[in-house]
């Protein structure tokens, strides 16, 4: 299962570099680096309590995923995705490293107590 959800992602590496658009390099590692990062926006945003929209988080991860494939000279020629933030899902405070909002909202109630 992991080999067909990452041969697309080799298939259009290879086009891409072969269109001098992305970076030579080995297309496999680079798709599993694709989904690595692709994992770690996702965690991370579950991990923030979905604070962020949908529209954010692709937003990041296209930024990222520009920056990191794309050979130099074609990212300048071209605008990377804006990334707002919308004002009312930002949190108050932000929970402390490794914490999610929840467990920050616990822990406080604790202390109140």
């Amino acid at each position: 299962m992991w080999h067909e959800g990452v041969d697309g992602i080799v298939s259009a590496m290879q086009f891409g570099i072969a269109e001098r658009l992305l970076v030579d390099d080995d297309a496999e590692t680079m798709a599993r680096t694709w989904v690595a990062i692709q994992e770690a926006h996702l965690g991370h945003w579950v991990e923030q309590g979905m604070r962020a929209t949908p529209a954010e988080v692709a937003a990041r991860f296209q930024r990222q995923i520009l920056r990191a494939f794309c050979r130099p000279e074609v990212l300048a020629t071209r605008r990377l995705p804006e990334v707002t933030t919308t004002p009312e899902r930002q949190p108050d405070t932000l929970p402390p490293a490794g914490r999610t909002p929840d467990s920050a909202r616990a822990t406080e109630r604790r202390r109140e107590s």
